[in-house]
């Protein structure tokens, strides 16, 4: 208190009141004491419901020291807004500001950070054991020397906060919000635009164009941003649909932080390109670029590469919990360590990019390419379409049309297993996170791994981002259903299910599962336990999300959108299998988006006590050859007259699941899996009546 008086008095900003709101023998959360102006209204000052807290006592309580350091980094933060704010409006002013922004950012840098740190650190530790540690009395030391030096600059500059900076009021309630919601960098450090500036000025990349294609309150997505352009073309500027988003709104968006990292990441890439591309016209001038080179490759890998992994899996969160997380503010120092480093080495060999390359960064196309970890110029022939013929598909048709043309170009060899060698054949970044995960995922299922044809891996993949990536679609939200109740049933009214035309199911109950991942299995096998099988049997179909969506609300199973070369069809069939844990390594294995389809049957396994179906059962060990044989056929692609004979005279097959046994000249030798069942529907009229069936839906 004795060394942040003044800056406190310089402010209006009575300590002693916001240090009564906090009960001496508890020491009240800012929860409770943000709840207690609900009725009263932000705007009036902290109720005196104690009376003043004295110095000693406040002198004698390590929670409100800290409170005195937290509040006294608010007032920084407010100096240094004011100050960020100068910069569009007073630039004569803002250079004269530049020693005092200097100090306080070292002071907040330097000194209060690590000063709180010791205090959260130490916080269970009594007053008397702390007064021991040498720290306890050095940082406040240090401290009194770092404001010193800040009054005197600021009154050689004669620099005042406006009456605007006391909203949130530095003595109301509403300051408690604030002081938590923006912890320390979130001020400056946590909008990357502040760190990436300097590179996207260089390539004349204007973000606020970008940002304001998406909408504030639903991120608008990449296929109506393009679809704003038909008009216009790819190689004109963003239209400006909305004004251009403020500095403070793009920080306040988690999507549109990762939308700057994502454009940050695309400029390095086509200076990457660049660079490449040298190697086979100017030997001497690709040399004198390698440290430049390694620099780009390094801040892609160790920083631009985890930042982004980092914010994706953590897209669900409000961005006030955001902020308590360490690595959202250390990946933005880090970034910006990497990005001064790299405007060095590109200075000192004078690199400068191409026009071309700053008219491909315009294309939505090439942007869309970068978000999915594809190569720059993947759709580039899409130039040469005319606009009818190009928008008559969708952009996500347009990218699988490409991965098929290109995987049917490979080898029998080369299409062999799934490689980022293959990935890289048929038009993936191998630098990039999608290359990663694109190998990984099919890892959580080892036998569908090797059965599921390795461009169909990649093909799943993209479906998967077109439908989940925030850039790319609009953000659903963690659940579709009551996103708060997590890890408990609960019953889907009609008015909730009816999502789209149809007649929707009822009676369906529904979970939102939200666990570590070593323990989603525990998880989901402790909820199905509410419901014992008795005279019913229960069967789980994996899938997304979305999908599980379109079955529940009228559209039905679409036996259509099978996957060729299975098991037991080929492009019509709809699977299920009596164990979750298969159902669940299957859906963790395609999508970040996971759900189980909980379909109950009559102990007959019908849907109905008096339902007669046709159903081709393989589970019997003489049943093996005719079982090897359906799963030769329906592999094999070929639509033969056997395959639909089996078709037309059946409504489900069941049996096991089959893995690679062997080669014998060159063909596949299945074996059943031991102890595997599967079901897989290819009649209409049954997946139909099977619908009905379906008992509850787990999302993940």
């Amino acid at each position: 208190m004795d060394i942040s008086r003044s800056i406190f008095d310089a402010v209006g900003f009575q300590f002693e009141k916001l240090a009564a709101t906090y009960t001496r023998d508890s020491f009240a959360t800012v929860k409770e004491a943000i709840a207690s102006t609900e009725e009263g209204g932000e705007g009036e000052e902290i109720e005196e419901t104690h009376d003043n807290l004295s110095h000693d006592e406040i002198k004698e309580s390590i929670p409100l020291i800290l409170l005195q350091v937290e509040c006294l980094s608010l007032v920084l933060k407010l100096w240094l807004r004011r100050i960020n704010l100068l910069q569009h409006s007073d630039k004569e002013q803002l250079n004269r500001l530049q020693d005092l922004e200097h100090v306080i950012l070292t002071t907040q840098e330097s000194v209060i950070k690590p000063y709180k740190n010791f205090l959260v650190s130490n916080q269970d530790k009594d007053l008397t054991d702390l007064l021991l540690e040498p720290m306890f009395h050095i940082y406040p030391e240090i401290l009194e020397e770092k404001l010193t030096k800040l009054s005197i600059e600021k009154a050689k500059v004669n620099f005042e906060i406006l009456e605007e900076d006391n909203a949130p009021n530095l003595n109301t309630k509403s300051s408690l919000r604030y002081l938590y919601s923006n912890n320390d960098n979130s001020m400056v450090k946590a909008c990357v635009m502040d760190i990436s500036r300097s590179i996207f000025d260089a390539v004349g990349f204007q973000f606020e164009k970008l940002a304001a294609t998406y909408t504030r309150d639903s991120f608008a997505t990449v296929k109506e941003a393009i679809a704003s352009t038909e008009e216009g073309g790819e190689g004109e500027e963003i239209e400006e649909t909305h004004d251009n988003l403020s500095h403070d709104e793009i920080k306040e968006s988690i999507p549109l932080i990762l939308l700057q990292v994502e454009c940050l990441s695309l400029v390095l890439k086509l200076w990457l390109r660049r660079i490449n591309l040298l190697q086979h016209s100017d030997k001497e001038q690709l040399n004198r670029l390698q440290d430049l080179e390694h620099v780009i490759l390094t801040t892609q890998e160790s920083v631009i590469k985890p930042y982004k992994n980092f914010l994706v899996s953590n897209q669900d969160k409000d961005l006030t919990d955001l902020l308590l997380e360490p690595m959202f503010h250390i990946y933005p120092e880090i970034l910006e360590e990497k990005l001064t480093k790299l405007s060095i080495e590109k200075a000192k060999v004078n690199f400068e990019i191409l026009g071309e390359d700053n008219v491909r960064m315009k294309r939505e196309t090439v942007r869309v390419c970068s978000y999915l970890g594809l190569k720059l110029d993947f759709l580039d022939r899409l130039e040469d379409y005319s606009a009818k013929f190009r928008y008559h598909r969708t952009l996500f048709e347009w990218v699988v049309i490409s991965l098929r043309k290109n995987y049917a170009t490979l080898t029998l060899r080369d299409k062999n297993s799934l490689s980022k060698e293959l990935l890289d054949r048929i038009g993936f970044d191998p630098l990039s996170s999608a290359a990663d995960i694109s190998l990984a995922r099919p890892c959580t299922d080892t036998v569908q791994k090797h059965l599921v044809d390795p461009g169909e891996w990649a093909e799943i993949y993209i479906e998967d981002e077109f439908k989940y990536n925030i850039l790319l679609s609009k953000n659903k939200g963690r659940f579709p259903f009551q996103s708060d109740k997590t890890n408990e049933w609960f019953e889907l009214p009609i008015s909730e299910c009816k999502l789209y035309d149809g007649d929707p199911l009822c009676n369906v109950f529904a979970a939102n599962l939200l666990t570590k991942e070593n323990e989603t299995l525990i998880m989901t096998t402790y909820m199905l336990r509410k419901f014992p099988e008795g005279k019913h049997t229960f069967l789980f179909h994996g899938t997304d999300h979305e999908s599980a969506l379109d079955i529940l609300n009228g559209c039905g199973i679409h036996l259509s959108a099978g996957k060729e070369k299975r098991d037991f069809s080929s492009g019509k069939g709809f699977y299920l299998t009596d164990k979750i844990e298969d159902a669940l390594k299957w859906a963790k294995s395609k999508t970040v988006r996971p759900a189980i389809l909980v379909f109950r049957l009559n102990a007959h396994g019908g849907v109905s006590s008096n339902n007669k179906t046709r159903k081709l059962t393989l589970n019997a060990q003489e049943d093996l050859d005719k079982w090897r044989d359906i799963v030769s056929l329906f592999r094999s692609v070929k639509q033969t007259a056997k395959t639909r004979q089996i078709i037309s005279e059946y409504d489900f097959i069941e049996g096991p699941v089959a893995t690679v046994g062997s080669q014998t000249n060159g063909h596949l030798v299945f074996e059943p899996k031991p102890l595997s069942y599967q079901m897989c529907l290819i009649s209409e009229d049954f997946a139909e009546q099977f619908r009905e069936s379906l008992h509850s839906i787990l999302f993940y």
